[in-house]
């Protein structure tokens, strides 16, 4: 059976009404035609096909998105309301914005390197995964031949950005879970798998397809759906994790550990008194710090010359005299102060107090 060119499925046909029909008219058909056609008052077994398509023909043109989507895609030559969704090929998530991708990988013997791929329906989550393991074997397992190097920073640059996305599959695939979500009642899921799909169009025919069924579902308020297919995403970073801990172990191979050396705060000469002689460094602080004064808390204070008490006494100061804090002894109890007449030695912290200002 042939059917107009703006109802391809039949449905105004098999209700027996006119495009133009309203609500009433539609619900009244449903009834009158689901007398005569339902199993339980019909024997006939012709007629449980029939019976089926008048469920399909009503569910979509007594809502209101439904039948306006019908009418702009003149009842494309899938059923709406039969297309089913397309979830996630590892979890099973159904979700707004699945995507079809293609990830690599590479295991190499001594002469040659060989790539294998893995495809399929993921979420953004998945994807993840899937990119991160693929590239994580490849890391393994491609360097291991002549050609293996050259390969393996191919495939690995490959699945960094996201795998492939073949433009006609991801359109295909958003457009059908547009159509899923628009038979399940969520207008809104389905105006924004329809915008997603609107990326990956190529031809005139496509992107007028998106523009009709988008045109339908005009006063659908969109869902504001996060973007999770980023170009530097989870992904990407995750995938980073090997190479910045290779590039670590290379960097410690390479640089001079003397040469670390630099780095290291510089040690003040020993000092032998009366036989003891002892290391030790010395931090500087900042001349801020260095103003701040503060006050000794005991009757008769020991400045030494070194920063334990077996170096010999340098001063005996009162209580609360005033002394400034110049540098410290890293794990020790001691700093180095200077006095209020210049000379500088070393004290420990509990000794001396912050002053308070009057």
């Amino acid at each position: 059976m042939t059917h107009s060119k703006n109802d391809m499925q039949g449905y105004y046909e098999i209700l027996g009404i006119a495009p133009d029909a309203d609500a009433g008219a539609i619900k009244k058909a449903y009834r009158i035609r689901a007398k005569d056609l339902h199993p339980d008052k019909n024997s006939n077994t012709d007629t449980e096909d029939d019976f089926r398509l008048l469920v399909d023909a009503y569910n979509v043109l007594s809502d209101k998105t439904g039948r306006a989507a019908y009418d702009q895609l003149g009842g494309s030559s899938t059923s709406i309301s039969k297309t089913k969704y397309r979830p996630c090929c590892c979890c099973g998530v159904v979700s707004a914005q699945p995507r079809y991708v293609v990830f690599k990988e590479v295991y190499s013997n001594i002469f040659k390197a060989n790539e294998k791929t893995t495809s399929g329906v993921f979420c953004s989550r998945c994807a993840a995964k899937t990119a991160f393991t693929a590239s994580f074997k490849t890391w393994a397992f491609g360097w291991w031949s002549l050609s293996g190097a050259y390969v393996t920073v191919k495939t690995l640059k490959y699945n960094f950005f996201g795998g492939e996305k073949p433009k006609n599959k991801n359109f295909e695939l958003l457009m059908q879970q547009a159509k899923a979500f628009l038979a399940d009642g969520k207008p809104d899921f389905a105006k924004a798998s329809a915008k997603q799909a609107r990326k990956f169009g190529t031809s005139n025919k496509e992107r007028k397809q998106v523009q009709n069924f988008l045109t339908a579902l005009n006063k659908c308020k969109i869902k504001r759906l996060k973007d999770s297919w980023k170009k530097f995403g989870f992904s990407f970073y995750l995938q980073l994790v090997p190479f910045a801990v290779l590039l670590t172990a290379v960097l410690f191979a390479v640089i001079d550990v003397n040469k670390l050396k630099s780095f290291l705060p510089e040690k003040e000469p020993s000092i032998s008194i009366d036989g003891f002689t002892e290391e030790y460094s010395v931090f500087e602080l900042p001349f801020s710090a260095k103003e701040t004064p503060y006050h000794t808390v005991k009757d008769k204070t020991d400045i030494y010359y070194g920063p334990n008490i077996k170096y010999d006494i340098m001063t005996i100061v009162e209580k609360n005299a005033v002394v400034h804090v110049t540098g410290i002894i890293p794990q020790s109890l001691w700093v180095r102060v200077m006095t209020s007449d210049g000379q500088v030695g070393f004290v420990k912290h509990r000794l001396i107090k912050k002053k308070r200002e009057e």
